[in-house]
């Protein structure tokens, strides 16, 4: 699906380590996961500004597939980026980094509606016009959700409870070619007469430059597999080992440590380590391996004699009957 071109290299980019998280606790006796932000700060930025500018309390910006919505960052006004603090507590972190069904969300359940444009959003005679409660090809707003009995059983509506979440608008992320890959959401905790034409304009905006931070993501981990196999060849010629020891010199290189660092240094390494594992394998030392030749000449010397000797006791008994 054309949502894993983007979502892929975003996972090969930053590691979001919570991204499997499931957010909402159907069970009341399990608590609830700590939930992480994003190490992606332009993508986090991108939403801050958002909140900012539309006054909201959060902002979020999602992948969507066929069946699962990934969040890959929530972020607030006083959210900092490098850090899960705030200056505020209504400004903490609510689901973070995480991914769920799609249709436990919001915005998920509209894609279908979404897909349905034909060409851009239709630009209003007048400024003051606003796009109230309702849903249409290029968006989705939920003046007070409380107002809205059906949105009730939705998981991400029970666990916003807590949140008092009032006001929730939601509009299409699309790739050049016009397909839905994810979704750009404010939400409030003050009921809103809709969005105006001025900010629906600000919001499709910042929706077009978040799609050119995919791409650009895209762009680069494609750019670093080329440079892999022009280096992969260069070892081959040259008759040295594999791409390993490269490999990890620049993933250490290119690894973003946001989040105030939050990783200790040896976690860091052992998680290299483990990528590094899964890319080329689990690498042996030369002496292990001629421990385990060793083993192997034994154990293949010891079966030989076994097996002389279980011969000649054949012999034997066959020269007694």
């Amino acid at each position: 699906m054309i949502t894993n071109r983007f979502l892929r290299p975003w996972v090969d980019s930053f590691h979001p380590s919570p991204f499997a998280r499931a957010p909402f606790v159907h069970d009341t006796d399990t608590p609830a996961r700590e939930p992480v932000g994003c190490d992606d700060t332009s993508l986090a930025a991108f939403a801050q500004l958002c909140a900012t500018r539309m006054n909201a309390r959060r902002c979020m910006i999602s992948l969507i597939s066929s069946s699962v919505e990934f969040v890959l960052t929530e972020t607030t006004k006083s959210l900092s980026l490098q850090f899960d603090s705030v200056e505020y507590d209504d400004d903490r972190l609510w689901l973070g980094t995480c991914s769920f069904p799609r249709d436990e969300g919001l915005s998920g359940n509209v894609v279908h509606v979404w897909r349905k444009a034909k060409g851009p959003r239709e630009r209003p005679q007048s400024l003051q016009h606003y796009y109230t409660d309702g849903q249409s090809p290029h968006w989705f707003i939920v003046n007070d959700v409380p107002c809205h009995e059906e949105l009730e059983s939705r998981p991400l509506i029970k666990d916003a409870s807590r949140l008092s979440l009032r006001f929730f608008c939601s509009i299409p992320i699309r790739s050049q070619q016009g397909s839905v890959i994810g979704s750009l959401a404010i939400m409030d905790d003050k009921p809103r007469y809709g969005v105006s034409a001025l900010e629906m304009n600000f919001l499709e905006d910042m929706a077009q430059t978040t799609l050119k931070h995919f791409e650009a993501t895209k762009a680069s981990v494609q750019k670093n597999r080329g440079e892999r196999l022009i280096q992969g060849l260069g070892l081959f010629n040259s008759g040295r080992g594999t791409l390993r020891d490269w490999w990890l010199s620049q993933d250490k290189a290119q690894t973003h440590r946001g989040r105030g660092d939050r990783k200790a240094p040896n976690v860091e390494d052992a998680s290299r380590q483990e990528r590094a594992d899964n890319e080329f394998g689990v690498e042996s030392a030369p002496q292990d391996f001629e421990r385990a030749r060793s083993r192997s000449l034994t154990a293949n010397t010891s079966r030989a004699s076994q097996d002389g000797r279980l011969t000649t006791m054949s012999r034997l008994n066959l020269a007694d009957d």
